[in-house]
């Protein structure tokens, strides 16, 4: 009886060793995100119809933070009404790193309006998230305002976009 019982205590630490983030906790339960659904409008209310949305959640290396990839991207076309619907998808595991609770990482660009990033969280985003990421604006809508200025005015804020698409196509963060 001793005997199975100091083999039990073993096999116990070390699923409690694994647990406590020998090996991570997204390795072992998988990542997942529900279908994410939000309409997108102009500030009087009118549906932006074709805007394109882009979302990516971006793994986050366990000690340095450093971009290990990409867990999900997806893309996206608002219909008629403004609304657009990225699929659910998951679980998803990954070997190592977590996705920080500011994910996903959306992108809304539509020509002649200003483009928009939005991160998922408002707060300290050095959080991991639930394993389940929800996005914040879920049900919601979201303001596209029409550009106003100069097309040098607005070549820098397609700058800004194109900054955080390539960050996020050569394996960086969310931007």
């Amino acid at each position: 009886m001793t005997l199975f019982l100091a083999r039990s205590s073993r096999l116990g630490l070390l699923l409690l060793m694994t647990l406590a983030g020998c090996a991570p906790l997204g390795g072992l339960f998988g990542w997942s995100s529900p279908e994410i659904v939000a309409r997108v409008a102009t500030p009087d209310g009118t549906p932006v119809a074709g805007a394109i949305v882009v979302a990516n959640w971006n793994i986050e290396g366990p000690w340095n933070g450093a971009s290990l990839g990409q867990l999900a991207i997806a893309e996206v076309v608002t219909d008629q009404n403004g609304t657009f619907r990225i699929p659910a998808w998951g679980p998803r595991s990954i070997p190592k790193g977590h996705i920080r609770i500011d994910e996903p990482t959306v992108r809304i660009f539509k020509p002649g309006f200003m483009p928009l990033i939005i991160k998922n969280y408002e707060g300290d985003p050095m959080k991991a998230a639930d394993y389940s990421i929800a996005f914040r604006l879920q049900n919601q809508t979201i303001e596209l305002t029409p550009f106003k200025g100069s097309l040098i005015e607005y070549e820098s804020k397609l700058n800004n976009l194109l900054n955080s698409l390539n960050v996020l196509l050569r394996g960086g963060g969310g931007g």
